[in-house]
């Protein structure tokens, strides 16, 4: 049943609408004013109750929606917050954040995080808008990357020439993830854990079995690269990872070479993102520095919920 709320604000009659797992379908209709592939992921991600979004409209045409994902039950994410360019009003933001903020808080939430891009435009007045809820830095920060195939594909070219030895002796041990076995399976997962830690373990929600890649060593899942597609034009890079056993093998140039290979012609641009202190993974992207890599700072804030609940 899909909960509705209707009202009058700023002369408007507004709609919320709250989507969940049970009316996943309704989320389609914001399709028309986010023509993003990032719908047909949060439709996986609300079907299966990772996610919950509230949808606001306005004479039955939608104007703007915020997603919150449910991390562990106890953190609350918004992983998206839209407002189309013929809103315009920043105080359709302010009302979905409030009615989030209270959805999460009933739910049981302790901590909201929320972030917004240092140095855009708009960068002051969402910090102030965040600050007016009580919000407060969390000090952590991520760097968002965007590059375009063409400059993917010069850098792997020349990084090919130099490490030619590598890709020549790995060549035989590359699989997509669609072609993986059911024992590799097994192993991936008998291994979580303890080699890998969960923050890498590859088989993700979203993973894409065409384009995901991996590598091994010794008979021995070693790395892999995880893409989940972000529309039929881009994919996201969610993970770049080497077993730290194998991190001086050479691994890492015939694991991206093979995988840019498995790309989709239409995918014309990759994102991915990289934490403030992953040191190792900054420093590795001076492989692409003569290249045009787009990059924005991510800024993350948080707001305590149900302050002195007992437990």
């Amino acid at each position: 049943m899909v909960e509705i709320f209707c009202f009058f604000y700023l002369g408007k009659q507004l709609m919320l609408k709250t989507i969940e797992a049970n009316n996943t379908l309704e989320f389609l209709k914001y399709a028309e004013i986010y023509p993003s592939g990032e719908i047909k992921r949060y439709l996986h991600l609300l079907h299966e109750g990772f996610i919950y979004v509230l949808g606001l409209e306005t004479d039955e045409k939608p104007i703007a929606f915020i997603v919150v994902e449910r991390r562990n039950g106890l953190h609350h994410v918004c992983s998206s917050f839209f407002l189309h360019h013929e809103a315009k009003n920043w105080e359709f933001k302010r009302l979905l954040l409030e009615r989030a903020l209270e959805a999460s808080k009933a739910e049981g939430a302790e901590h909201f995080y929320i972030s917004y891009f240092k140095d855009s435009k708009e960068s002051e007045r969402a910090k102030k808008l965040y600050e007016s809820f009580g919000f407060k830095p969390s000090g952590y920060m991520r760097h968002t990357f965007v590059i375009d195939r063409q400059e993917i594909g010069m850098a792997i070219q020349h990084m090919s020439s130099k490490y030619a030895r590598f890709l020549h002796s790995n060549r035989h041990k590359l699989r997509i993830f669609k072609e993986l076995s059911f024992e590799t399976f097994q192993k991936i997962n008998a291994q979580r854990g303890t080699e890998i830690p969960d923050n890498f373990y590859p088989l993700t929600q979203a993973y894409c079995p065409e384009c995901s890649t991996m590598i091994w060593h010794d008979n021995d899942p070693a790395g892999w690269i995880v893409f989940e597609a972000n529309g039929k034009r881009a994919l996201y890079v969610h993970q770049m990872y080497i077993k730290e056993k194998y991190r001086n093998k050479g691994l890492f140039i015939p694991l991206l070479s093979f995988a840019f290979q498995q790309m989709p012609k239409a995918v014309k641009r990759y994102f991915f993102y990289v934490n403030d202190d992953n040191t190792n993974m900054l420093g590795l992207l001076r492989l692409f520095g003569e290249y045009n890599i787009k990059r924005k700072v991510l800024i993350e804030m948080v707001k305590e919920l149900n302050k002195g609940k007992e437990r």
